[in-house]
């Protein structure tokens, strides 16, 4: 029941959302009546919503995934130093400089060791692929408001090696919505890229 009930959801989300994108599109692209600057940045920035939509309405259909999980007690900051000690060898070819952050007491949850520590390893990875050589990683992880928070700040580099990082995060944020949290990644102002995960803290009572 649950399947179908998403099915549906899929199927009813799908079909306004492709329609809007197209119409959208359209009026970017239309050379005979081009929309003037101001109206071009509104549309492109819709556009830009409307995919992020899309591609969180397909995702729906991933979700019987949280049946096959296999939950047990998780030290994530265990996860993400053992991470951090593989990838220094990476960090240190790039002459980069690492700042860890670890603070406060263990942070335990309950999920799935292996998708948790696969999602925090190729999360990591891409924040070194992101740092420039010469640059400044910066990771940080901490209990706050019920929710275990790590983050990564780079120095960003530039070009390919960037896009194909950005494209390989999308599993890591599939993974920890899974476990009911959230991930988020984007550059500031200042050329540094941030990655924001965020992951509720659950109790074995709690399940």
């Amino acid at each position: 029941m649950r399947e179908r009930w998403l099915s549906h959801i899929r199927h009813d989300f799908s079909n306004p959302l492709f329609a809007a994108r197209g119409y959208v599109r359209l009026a970017l692209e239309n050379q005979d009546s081009a929309p003037p600057d101001s109206q071009a940045r509104y549309l492109a920035a819709a556009l830009e919503n409307l995919n992020k939509l899309v591609s969180l309405t397909e995702e729906l259909g991933t979700f019987r995934e949280i049946d096959e999980l296999a939950c047990e007690s998780v030290n994530v900051d265990e996860l993400i130093l053992r991470t951090i000690s593989e990838l220094s060898a990476r960090l240190s070819s790039r002459q980069a400089t690492l700042v860890e952050e670890i603070r406060g007491a263990p942070l335990p949850t309950f999920g799935d060791r292996r998708k948790l520590s696969e999602a925090v390893r190729e999360l990591l990875g891409v924040a070194v692929e992101f740092t420039e050589p010469g640059g400044r990683l910066l990771i940080r992880a901490s209990e706050d408001n019920g929710k275990i928070v790590l983050e990564a700040e780079a120095t960003a580099a530039r070009g390919g090696a960037m896009n194909d990082a950005v494209g390989r995060l999308s599993n890591v944020c599939r993974i920890w919505r899974l476990h009911a949290g959230m991930c988020s990644f984007e550059p500031d102002a200042n050329g540094i890229y941030r990655i924001l995960c965020e992951l509720p803290i659950v109790r074995p009572q709690e399940c």
